[in-house]
């Protein structure tokens, strides 16, 4: 029986110290003993430079932004270039592009200076005695290793800049929903850099310049929120000029040029997710009661509106009336009231779907009529996410913390850069201590998969032959690092034939991360999709899409946020999501494991009493806190169950541990984005058996292979704000003292933010032979041990109802 509740350290900054690392780093030789290579490498890194240089005197402003692209093995933030060539207070570090790409200011300041530097890279390989060891090592200059780190290097150009024809965007700017303007990313510096050696704001006060001179109307936004995120200039455009195909290439072509200009972006369009709803009637008798003197929990639909019928009157507990045409068509947002309301009422054969009902609050902010669209939000998406944010606010105060938001972008998640709409959804969700669930978006009928199959060996062979590959990549803004989105399964009344739906998008993230986050039931795509819900008369009917994953998703997170007493971060809810969501049974073999991910993220979440609730052979701790110093650690001891410890202190049970944090970001940087990464790992003590002495030596994680940073973003989720580990330990090491630590890791030329990085963990330990003993083993040893522990109190009002 499930009665012990999650465990929470109460007293967790208690357990965070400094740890200073050693700063006797050496400098890496990326070309050992292979002189006459480095040579040519060396001359073909001044001959790139002496290029830029050239290019540099023909400018009136004399800078220009150069894309430094890394080795490999140079990724890591040590061998990073930034010590000796491009020196961060001579040569500004303004932006990046993809993984291990710097872009750079070269100016007629600095690169003389850089020249220099890398002149004076040593030719021939150095070496140096170990002094420990008595053997010879590599040993060579910072300059040499840093000319060796680098891959090449170039001038930043028009087809950075633009990735879309000119015909493209004329055709695209013709649908007035998108308001009729382009995005104009500049490249800029973040607060704290020295402005003294850069030419940036000579070059955006160019920009602006040129804007004016064209008569143009535009709107600059700069960073809000705790994050950067660049400057953007949105031009607009008249009627006249946008019928006009010579005045977009004229305009693109001219702006295109400015040396200020990063990146151009084709304004979003925003769509109901392309989800399908048949006709067919289920049944007339359903009824979706209200039961007394249970305080529900209330999800913020944010959609096209749910009409008013009697099922679901009762369960509205009010909304934003803010789209009133009678020919607005809410059936979208009714099937999705309807899941919310009474999912496992209307779908009882859906083990899945048995979640506690909520409530919801109707915001009715997308117009389903065509003409409707650009008379609400003359300006697209951005006079959109006002109107959220206004309408957000005002939902808090009906106790709304929980929106489920299938709208998305018609613009796919892009593998080198964060868009600038996710970002304004994280300040959002910042600004208001809310979460957002996103769906992963739907393919077309064109780009449709074919229907999973039940082995490994035909999945991997359906996804090899697929003929669209990467046209069916997430939808913006779902990469939204402060929000979750969901992926869809196919209906089913079999746990065990859970598998994603043909037409879910799939990841991943930018920065290879865990994108959608999770799945969950969207529906099958066939005349009768095995989901159901209610139709704008009332009428049951079945749909399919991920959008109909989504709330289900949404209602969950509500209901653990209503189920635990007291105030929940929402790294805590975040992570409980994660820590318990399980990868479907068909897409556990391991030759799925990276594929499987892009598709179903951590898996499928359980209904919230499964998540706060546990069995005695199974102990969840959390620990949640904030970390304030680059050098802050978390270093929490704990014993290991006696149950699951042998008499030679080895170790056995399955293990899972989970870490979510708030990273600081700056979408400057494309690729490289999070600027902070915070890892957990898990530490057991180890006797030596001659000396009996006692170090803690690390776990290693099965789903990482090397070291490598390549490898360490890949697998180990390095730079990814959300982590999951498993492991099964079957008789691991002597001793049953363990420890588990949290760190972080600054990029180059970062801060440590000043209000602090929050956290929170989860470590579970479960003896899978049920034994019985763990919940209070493990509770009992903590308090014997002074730390102070406590239940995650839940509410006694809510209840299942299928």
């Amino acid at each position: 029986m499930n009665n012990n509740p999650i465990q929470i350290v109460m007293n967790t900054s208690e357990y965070v110290d400094l740890n200073i690392p050693d700063p006797n780093g050496r400098n890496k030789e990326f070309f050992p003993h292979q002189d006459e290579a480095f040579l040519r490498h060396k001359n073909e890194i001044l001959s790139a430079i002496g290029d830029i240089k050239t290019s540099l005197n023909k400018k009136d402003i004399k800078a220009v932004f150069a894309h430094v692209s890394l080795q490999p093995a140079a990724w890591a933030k040590s061998h990073r270039p930034i010590k000796s060539i491009f020196k961060s207070a001579v040569v500004p570090y303004v932006a990046g592009d993809d993984i291990g790409e710097m872009i750079v200011e070269i100016n007629a300041n600095n690169i003389d200076t850089v020249i220099k530097a890398i002149e004076n890279a040593e030719n021939e390989t150095r070496e140096k005695r170990n002094k420990k060891t008595g053997e010879l090592e590599c040993s060579p200059s910072r300059s040499r290793s840093e000319v060796g780190a680098i891959g090449s290097i170039r001038e930043h150009d028009e087809s950075d800049k633009r990735k879309f024809s000119i015909e493209s965007a004329f055709n695209w700017l013709k649908n007035p929903d998108c308001g009729k303007c382009y995005f104009f990313e500049l490249f800029s510096l973040g607060e704290k850099q020295d402005f003294t050696h850069t030419k940036v704001e000579q070059l955006q006060s160019d920009f602006e310049s040129s804007l004016k001179l064209l008569s143009l109307d535009y709107k600059k936004y700069t960073k809000q929120g705790k994050n950067n995120r660049g400057i953007f200039y949105v031009v607009f455009l008249s009627n006249q000029l946008n019928d006009s195909l010579s005045f977009h290439k004229n305009l693109l072509q001219a702006l295109g040029q400015h040396d200020a200009v990063k990146k151009i972006y084709l304004p979003p369009l925003v769509t109901v997710s392309q989800d399908i709803i048949f006709g067919n009637q289920l049944s007339d008798k359903i009824e979706l009661e209200i039961e007394p003197d249970v305080d529900y929990p209330i999800v913020g639909i944010v959609d096209t509106g749910v009409s008013s019928i009697a099922n679901l009157d009762d369960w509205r507990v009010a909304g934003s009336d803010f789209i009133m045409s009678k020919e607005q068509d809410r059936s979208h947002g009714t099937f999705i009231a309807g899941l919310i309301a009474g999912g496992s009422v209307i779908n009882p054969n859906i083990e899945m779907l048995n979640e506690t009902p909520c409530k919801f609050y109707d915001l009715d902010l997308y117009p389903t009529n065509k003409s409707n669209f650009s008379e609400n939000y003359p300006r697209g998406f951005i006079d959109f996410l006002r109107q959220l944010d206004a309408e957000v606010q005002e939902a808090k105060n009906h106790g709304v913390r929980i929106f489920n938001m299938s709208l998305s972008l018609l613009t796919p998640v892009e593998d080198d850069s964060y868009s600038f709409y996710a970002s304004m959804i994280d300040d959002i969700s910042e600004a208001h201590d809310v979460i957002f669930v996103l769906p992963a978006g739907n393919l077309t009928q064109q780009l449709l998969r074919d229907s999973w199959p039940d082995t490994h060996t035909e999945a991997l062979g359906m996804l090899a032959k697929y003929r669209y590959q990467g046209k069916d990549k997430l939808l913006q803004p779902c990469e939204s690092i402060r929000s979750i989105s969901v992926g869809a399964l196919d209906s089913t009344d079999n746990i065990k034939k859970l598998k994603p739906s043909q037409y879910t998008r799939r990841g991943p993230g930018p920065s290879l991360g865990v994108k959608p986050d999770v799945c969950h039931i969207g529906g099958s795509m066939n005349q009768d999709t095995g989901l159901y819900s209610l139709s704008p008369s009332g009428k049951i009917i079945s749909g399919c899409g991920t959008s109909y994953a989504a709330p289900l998703v949404a209602k969950t997170l509500a209901v653990l946020d209503k189920q635990i007493a007291g105030y929940v971060s929402r790294e805590v809810l975040y992570g409980m999501l994660i820590h318990h969501a399980q990868i479907p049974h068909l897409l556990k073999k391991k030759e799925l494991r990276e594929v499987s991910r892009d598709f179903v993220g951590f898996g499928l979440p359980p209904a919230a009493n499964d998540i706060v609730l546990y069995d005695d052979s199974t102990i969840t701790i959390v620990l949640t806190g904030k970390l304030t110093h680059p050098y802050d650690e978390l270093s929490f001891d704990f014993t290991w169950p006696k149950s699951l410890t042998d008499d030679e202190g080895k170790c056995r049970g399955n293990v899972s541990m989970t870490l979510v944090y708030s990273p600081y970001c700056d979408t400057r940087f494309g690729h490289e984005f999070i600027r902070l990464n915070l890892d957990a790992c898990l530490r057991q003590a180890q006797i030596s058996e001659t000396t009996d002495n006692v170090t803690y030596k690390g776990i290693p994680k099965d789903s990482v292979k090397s070291s490598y940073e390549e490898e360490l973003i890949k697998n180990g989720l390095k730079w990814w704000p959300t982590k999951k580990f498993n492991w099964n330990l079957k008789g691991k090491g002597n001793s049953s003292a363990w420890k588990i630590v949290v760190e972080s890791l600054l990029r180059g030329d970062v801060s440590f933010p000043a209000d602090g990085v929050p956290f929170s963990v989860l470590f579970t330990i479960t003896d899978p032979k049920k034994g019985g003993f763990v919940f209070n083993e493990v509770r009992t040893s903590l308090l014997s041990s002074g730390v102070n522990i406590s239940d995650i109190r839940t509410s006694n009002v809510l209840r299942n109802r299928g």
